[in-house]
């Protein structure tokens, strides 16, 4: 785990947002704060580095002062993303309470551990629809979000906004498919 924000819970339920600079995962959480997060709820805006970018996969360097300089430039780019984020999450909703969370490590199986972790009620990813090639070749994108569906205990939502022209979101969970919520 590289870095962590947090402070007591008043009450409410914990919801964790994953972000990753995509578009998609920031239209995720602008749907997570108008329709799941309210007041008193906790907030945690979960980025996940790739394994290779964790100190483990250095086992000779043991400080975060020794990693490569290229850790050093992922670290800070997601730690960058993370508070503007958050800064974003503050202006729109100041009566919740915002944490920020990086981790490194397999996207899928990190943000399970995680949710599980901080016992979170609420999980949300950004889903996005794969490009006109990849569907023609029949390669799988966001196997992450699947992974996360099917194996988390809490409540996991993919959200995908859905095309300009028409408007919502489409949603997944274990029990609903492309779900799509006219909002």
């Amino acid at each position: 785990m590289y870095s962590k924000e947090t402070s007591t819970r008043l009450s409410g339920k914990r919801v964790i947002v994953v972000m990753d600079g995509s578009p998609a995962a920031r239209q995720a959480l602008m749907w997570a704060l108008k329709h799941v997060v309210e007041k008193l709820d906790t907030l945690t805006l979960l980025n996940v580095l790739p394994k290779s970018l964790s100190s483990r996969s250095y086992p000779e360097l043991e400080l975060e002062d020794e990693l490569p300089e290229v850790l050093k430039q992922h670290y800070e780019t997601a730690s960058k993303l993370a508070l503007l984020m958050k800064d974003l999450c503050s202006e729109c909703m100041p009566e919740v309470q915002v944490e920020t969370l990086i981790v490194a490590g397999d996207k899928g199986p990190t943000i399970v551990a995680q949710a599980s972790k901080l016992e979170a009620s609420i999980l949300v990813l950004g889903h996005k629809k794969p490009g006109k090639i990849w569907r023609m070749l029949g390669w799988k994108t966001d196997g992450h979000v699947k992974y996360c569906i099917q194996n988390c205990k809490c409540l996991t939502l993919a959200v995908r906004k859905k095309s300009r022209g028409v408007g919502g979101y489409l949603i997944n969970s274990k029990r609903l498919k492309n779900f799509w919520l006219l909002a």
